[in-house]
């Protein structure tokens, strides 16, 4: 009956596109306002069945236009980028005490110029001496009494050792881990495929913030990293090339709802710089749920379209 239709579109709503929204009001004077997913879902036009809400930017009726404007509206701010400086100088300086020789980079979707308003920041600690594990317990000690983080979690249980902190006054969170293999490259990577595929950041950053609603974005939870995330979309763009953002958005969900598009290792390739990701059960534990959530999504962009003829 009605309700039954009104569930499931609920559903179909929610699945699609969870646009965050930054709070009016910071947590603390002259800080960076922190974010928070608003109540509203909002369905990206060219989705099968009514429309719901309206887009925090007011909403086209096209999903190619759309698209960049998503892309436009969560980009990171200059009060934002500052605020996450901030955090950057705090941990950096955690870290001098602690391993005065150690060298400390920002890497991730921050440091590429492919992340939003509600992206963490990645670093990485070189040159520390002693084991990842128990140097991640010693930087979660210090940065527990140095007081300004809302949140710190040494996670030693993780492939990948991390210490997980937030800001208690912006809301920003930090994932610090030690000495990780092949940094530079996945950033020579990222930066070569958005200068080259122009849809490259459209597309991803409607996947990543449907992976976030459905908290399959955390590695440490068995979702899809955003590094593997882009590699999966840069392979599909050298398959398939096009300008149009909402072509390669419907031909990525089109393509990664099948089991078979999945190999256990995935080769990237852009220019000179190549790297290989884990897929399959070991390297996406919640892989299945992924697909599932791109299945889903991509019945509801499968109306017929001038592109398509």
């Amino acid at each position: 009956g009605e309700s039954e239709s009104e569930s499931e579109d609920s559903m179909c709503l929610n699945i699609v596109c969870s646009v965050p929204k930054r709070k009016q009001v910071p947590r603390a004077p002259d800080q960076a306002p922190v974010y928070a997913p608003t109540s509203k879902r909002v369905r990206l036009p060219g989705c099968q069945g009514s429309v719901v809400h309206q887009a925090p930017w007011g909403g086209s009726g096209s999903l190619e236009s759309d698209l960049h404007e998503l892309c436009r509206y969560v980009q990171i701010s200059d009060r934002e980028h500052r605020a996450r400086e901030e955090m950057f100088r705090k941990i950096r300086g955690a870290c001098v005490l602690l391993w005065p020789e150690a060298c400390i980079e920002l890497y991730g979707s921050v440091a590429t110029g492919l992340s939003t308003f509600c992206s963490d920041i990645d670093l990485c600690i070189r040159k520390a001496p002693g084991k990842s594990r128990l140097n991640v317990r010693r930087l979660a000690g210090t940065l527990k009494a140095a007081g300004w983080a809302e949140r710190v979690e040494p996670r030693t249980n993780t492939k990948v050792p991390i210490v997980y902190a937030v800001h208690k006054h912006t809301g920003i969170e930090a994932d610090v881990s030690f000495d990780k293999t092949k940094i530079n490259h996945g950033m020579e990577l990222q930066r070569a495929a958005a200068a080259k595929f122009k849809v490259l950041r459209p597309v991803t950053v409607a996947l990543k913030l449907m992976l976030k609603y459905c908290n399959l974005d955390k590695p440490f939870r068995g979702g899809v990293s955003n590094f593997k995330l882009i590699c999966l979309v840069i392979k599909l763009l050298q398959k398939r090339r096009t300008n149009d953002a909402a072509q390669a958005f419907e031909w990525f969900l089109e393509t990664y709802s099948s089991p078979s598009a999945y190999s256990d290792e995935l080769h990237c390739q852009v220019g000179p710089t190549s790297v290989v990701v884990e897929l399959g059960p070991k390297g996406v534990r919640r892989l299945p749920e992924c697909i599932s959530l791109f299945a889903h999504a991509c019945l509801l962009y499968t109306s017929p379209s001038p592109r398509d003829s």
